[in-house]
């Protein structure tokens, strides 16, 4: 920039940017360019129009205004009436431009530092008047889709969007964001950058599978071919982002089920699904009888809600939203059996129905246990299912036979007795017979 014709010929280039701008509609073009540092001093150049880079001429628009006293926002506007401000003016706004359709021009930015003035920052650049430019960006024909950016919102907002990976570091092959960026719109591309400055010139780009981390920013930078015209101007237009990477890694933990063992089947019926091996409400969950079958993705437990076990160790495979993977046992356990035994319970026939007697159930020892509840059925089959329970048990008519008592403890285990009733028949004296046969002679 020096020897330029320009404003900024004392000072050269420092923190420099140039862009490239094509009219679209014509009228007025003005623009606001806004540091985001108040003591960031900005100078600027525009070139034109349909110059070239190595023949830009002098400058139709220049300003170097300083920032002291009038802050650091600069650029055009509608009211100024100045076309160059030097070094240390205090107007730093130059008088807007009248340009025409595909008019092309180039604006130079620097971020000024010295001696004295040292403060580099980014800004923002917004462009006003009845102009407008030539974007493929802002154009529904050439982008009928909006672009979606990588990665999921930071927890400050004003933070790079974060892209997650299981592992840190972590090869990463960046290819596999191209699809959700582009979103469907046809002739762009998306390329990735490890700087600002590479993300707009479209330099150095990653091209392969590349160790990250979760310090560095990273670029992405969407670029749009013509397809009828490789010497477009809207072939140089670039739109970038940023994001970083973080550490999505989880770690599911062990956990223990303990169910009933009824009436020593053998097997209890467990619920894998309420084992607490993660605290993800969001993470899915696939259960294996063996490690080998998970590493395999084979012979998943498709009822993990009802599955059928005898004690053993169930393996689980857990998968946060993001992919992150982790593998945890979950060890099934019986709870203490409920140990019963069969009992016999005698009585009296009942005079007035022989065949008959009346039997106290309760009186049936048939657990050692305390704390344990008894119910008494007409069979088996009740006892299991806990249908027609028998309510009289202190009093229960029957004749001989077999009835079945549910003995449950406090965990709801259970185990079932059978209890074998017996009547006593009446017994009938022979003394007292030939007594009453001598008595009627």
């Amino acid at each position: 920039m020096v020897n330029s014709g320009s404003c900024i010929d004392a000072t050269g280039e420092h923190n420099s940017i140039w862009y490239k701008i094509t009219i679209a509609t014509g009228g007025t073009l003005t623009f606001d360019l806004v540091p985001n540092n108040p003591d960031a001093d900005y100078d600027w150049a525009i070139f034109g129009p349909n110059v070239t880079c190595g023949s830009l001429g002098s400058p139709v628009r220049c300003n170097a205004a300083t920032v002291i006293g009038v802050g650091p926002s600069t650029g055009l506007n509608m009211t100024s009436t100045i076309t160059n401000a030097l070094g240390g003016s205090l107007t730093p706004y130059c008088k807007y431009m009248d340009v025409l359709p595909g008019q092309t021009y180039y604006l130079f930015i620097d971020n000024w530092v010295s001696s004295t003035s040292s403060t580099t920052a980014p800004f923002s650049l917004t462009w006003g008047g009845t102009a407008t430019l030539a974007s493929p960006f802002t154009d529904p024909a050439t982008q009928p889709h909006p672009f979606n950016p990588p990665g999921v919102p930071a927890a400050n907002p004003a933070d790079p969007r974060e892209v997650i990976i299981c592992v840190n570091p972590a090869v990463f092959d960046f290819s596999t964001l191209s699809a959700g960026i582009l979103n469907g719109n046809p002739n762009f591309n998306v390329s990735y950058h490890t700087s600002q400055n590479d993300a707009l010139t479209g330099s150095n780009a990653i091209t392969v599978p590349t160790t990250v981390n979760t310090t560095s920013i990273y670029y992405y930078s969407i670029g749009y071919t013509d397809p009828a015209n490789p010497n477009s101007p809207l072939n140089q237009c670039k739109q970038i982002g940023t994001f970083k990477f973080k550490d999505g890694k989880i770690t599911a933990k062990n956990a223990t089920l303990t169910q009933c063992n009824n009436n020593n089947a053998g097997t209890a019926i467990y619920d894998l699904t309420t084992a607490d091996v993660i605290g993800d409400p969001t993470a899915t969950k696939k259960y294996y009888n063996t490690l080998s079958d998970l590493n395999a993705g084979i012979n998943e437990i498709t009822n993990p809600s009802a599955f059928t076990s005898a004690e053993a160790t169930i393996y689980v495979k857990v998968t946060s939203s993001f992919g992150c993977t982790s593998v945890a046992q979950i060890m099934l356990k019986f709870h203490p059996v409920v140990i019963v035994n069969d009992a016999t319970v005698r009585s009296c026939s009942i005079e007035s129905s022989p065949s008959t007697a009346s039997f106290n159930l309760a009186g049936a020892i048939v657990t050692s246990q305390n704390g344990t509840v008894k119910k008494y059925y007409p069979s088996a089959t009740d006892a299991a299912n806990q249908t027609n329970e028998i309510l009289t048990t202190a009093a229960y008519i029957a004749p001989s036979g077999v009835v079945y008592v549910r003995v449950s403890n406090a965990q709801g285990c259970f185990n079932i007795a059978k209890i074998t009733l017996v009547v006593i028949p009446p017994v009938y004296s022979n003394i007292l017979k030939d007594k009453n046969d001598l008595r009627r002679r």
